[in-house]
């Protein structure tokens, strides 16, 4: 049996004082990534590179455990709420929440080099240069590796036909409900019903990043009705107006106004948006000038801000291959990936396109854009009115093997408000990115039903809803449909799909809920929320007569093979039997809070398993407990739940 080794280095070291000594560790590798120079070669020093820090400057433990105070302090109270109800992480905050060493920073721009973006979260900074000034970069002590800024695509260009405006005649001729030309797009998803329970995404904060946003459209202006914008900033322009501005190209704000319209419109009788209730946090962080711009680091830093901004969860349309491969997909590797994994990690629901580069039968090939490959990321695939799957909607799997995309909505000919005209006009428009924010449409309203829902648990919800999956009990073998199209009012109010609502469902005893949390027992144990060590079908936190309470889950069967390094290096380890045979196991490796290495294990059997994390250079090892804690998931439902937590302490 393989196993399958992947390693997040985009994390701060743990160490404190001097920097190591590379050579100790052996021939280090080049930190200059090779495609630098082509890059360089190719666009000059308009180019932009991540350059990565291995720690954060902290020269001792008692500093660390202020800095960590600090950063809690420094939280939004939406935030840190958040964080409460919803972080997976331990603690409220580790080391992606404390700043990047002003002193590494200042000793980077020396070089001549010009600053774009600074990411906490990340521990690094991209800047624009030349090749010299990004070696001797390269040879600073505290930079761990310099690697290209990748470059973002708008989904809808190219493959898929732009909008195309409705005339205002037609328009009103196919108008007529409250929800006019939008009814049937929502119908599809269940928004209609959930809506009509009084749910519409109220008190929930959606954070959007695209390229612009023009809020002129009388569907974002009704009388006691105007769209509710917290915060907004411009990442291409650093400005905080993310509307059409002097200078940017003619059509820069049309593809998030699409965005935004199929989400927050508000035209009665006309147009309606799926979470027209909503407050949001725009980002515009893709630039569509002609120029070869690179918009990475824009997309990662408009994550920390809608998190700092309290944001509940976040959308894109958007997508970044260039200079990856469909090999890079594994859920770790891509920036803008990792920084979705540490946003849902945080407890914001994230929800992405899946990409528009069509499919086919074979399940072995993959069409996939980054961030779609995140772990908990909710990724969107697109179909029609009928439900049939669109020609262009991207497939998966990742390249670790999980199900991509995992829901469809409509994105063929969505509808939504036109970005010209903001008057008597509405339009169409087709890709991934339209299907995108009508799911996320359903996150927010459903968040506002349930505000105590966390990542996970929301994802199992809406995939035992899928078309696919209730016709066939499991996901789209091809890596096409996914779960397939979901059901926002059954996921939120029949969680077992019994057709009767969970509180008829218990108040008429025909389900048990035995922790009275409101939920039937067996949806507990599907959302993977409880726990079923002794499969007697009940929550093991229930007592019931005549049935001592479950044992809690067994700790995790990890041991550390001798001999353990000191500094860096790799560590052995033995995974043994899984709680449940025939799962999949993501374990990670974590120190004090901060993730030191992730290891994804294929299907395991009934035998240990030896397998190797590798850990940077220059992270001090001896001494150090490591906590270790495994993701254990069904392979046909896609249901994960978490191991308790195990600890290991390495010799001295």
């Amino acid at each position: 049996m393989q196993l399958r080794l992947a390693v997040l280095t985009l994390v701060p070291c743990l160490c404190f004082g001097a920097h190591a000594d590379p050579q100790q560790a052996g021939t280090p590798r080049p930190k200059l990534h090779s495609q630098m120079r082509r890059l360089l070669a190719e666009h000059g020093p308009s180019a932009k590179g991540w350059v990565f820090f291995a720690d954060k400057g902290i020269e001792s433990e008692g500093a660390h455990r202020q800095a960590l105070a600090r950063a809690r302090a420094e939280l939004s109270p939406r935030t840190l709420e958040r964080r409460r109800a919803r972080r997976v992480a331990p603690g409220l905050v580790d080391d992606h929440d404390l700043p990047v060493a002003p002193d590494y920073v200042d000793r980077v721009l020396s070089t001549g080099v010009e600053l774009a973006v600074t990411s906490a979260w990340l521990n690094a900074v991209s800047v624009r240069g030349t090749l010299e000034q990004f070696e001797a970069i390269a040879a600073l002590p505290f930079v761990a590796r310099v690697e290209p800024v990748r470059r973002g695509r708008l989904l809808d260009q190219g493959r898929v036909l732009g909008p195309a405006p409705s005339a205002p005649g037609a328009e009103k001729a196919a108008a007529g409900s409250f929800y006019g030309l939008s009814e049937a797009q929502l119908d599809q998803i269940g928004l209609v019903a959930l809506h009509a329970r009084g749910y519409t995404g109220d008190g929930v904060v959606i954070g959007i990043l695209d390229t612009g946003f023009h809020r002129g459209h009388e569907a974002f202006n009704q009388v006691g009705h105007v769209v509710d914008v917290l915060a907004e900033h411009d990442f291409v322009d650093n400005d905080a107006n993310t509307d059409i501005e002097g200078g940017d190209p003619a059509g820069q704000h049309s593809h998030g106004t699409y965005i935004l319209g199929t989400l927050a419109a508000y035209l009665p009788g006309e147009l309606v948006g799926g979470a027209y209730d909503a407050s949001f946090v725009l980002c515009k962080t893709e630039d569509t000038t002609d120029e070869y711009e690179q918009e990475e680091d824009f997309y990662e830093a408009g994550l920390e801000f809608i998190e700092a901004n309290g944001g509940d969860m976040a959308t894109s349309s958007l997508g970044y291959i260039d200079w990856y491969t469909q090999a890079d997909l594994d859920g770790l590797t891509a920036v803008t990936t990792i920084a979705v994994n540490i946003a849902t990690e945080n407890g914001m629901h994230c929800v992405t396109a899946a990409g528009n580069a069509g499919h086919d039968t074979n399940p072995a090939t993959s069409t996939l854009i980054a961030p779609a490959d995140a772990l908990q990321v909710i990724t969107a695939g697109a179909v029609d009115s009928t439900g049939t799957i669109a020609s262009f909607s991207s497939e998966g799997p990742s390249a670790d093997g999980r199900t991509k995309p995992e829901l469809l909505a409509w994105g063929v000919s969505t509808s939504t408000v036109c970005a010209f005209t903001d008057v008597d006009c509405t339009t169409t428009v087709s890709g991934t990115s339209l299907s995108t924010p009508l799911l996320a449409a359903v996150v927010a309203c459903l968040l506002e039903a349930h505000p105590d829902f966390t990542v996970d648990q929301l994802r199992a919800r809406l995939f035992r809803t899928g078309d696919y999956f209730v016709a066939n009990g499991t996901f789209d073998p091809e890596f096409v449909l996914g779960y397939g199209i979901p059901d926002a009012d059954e996921a939120g109010f029949d969680c077992n799909g019994n057709g009767v609502d969970d509180d008829q469902d218990i108040a008429l005893g025909t389900s048990k809920d035995c922790n009275l949390n409101g939920y039937p027992d067996s949806c507990d144990l599907a959302d993977g929320i409880s726990l079923d060590a002794n499969g007697n079908g009940r929550p093991d936190e229930c007592e019931h007569r005549g049935v001592r309470p479950s044992p809690p889950s067994p700790p995790l069967p990890l041991t550390v093979l001798p001999p353990a390094p000191k500094v860096g290096g790799r560590i052995r380890f033995a995974l043994g039997a899984p709680p449940s045979a025939g799962t999949l196991a993501l374990v990670l490796v974590r120190s004090e809070g901060t993730l030191l290495g992730v290891v994804r294990a294929a299907p395991l059997g009934s035998e240990a398993l030896p397998f190797e994390i590798p850990i940077p250079d220059l992270i001090g090892l001896a001494g150090r407990t490591l906590q270790l804690r495994a993701r254990i998931q069904d392979p046909v439902t896609g249901i994960s739940r978490w191991s308790e937590e195990r600890e290991i302490v390495l010799g001295p």
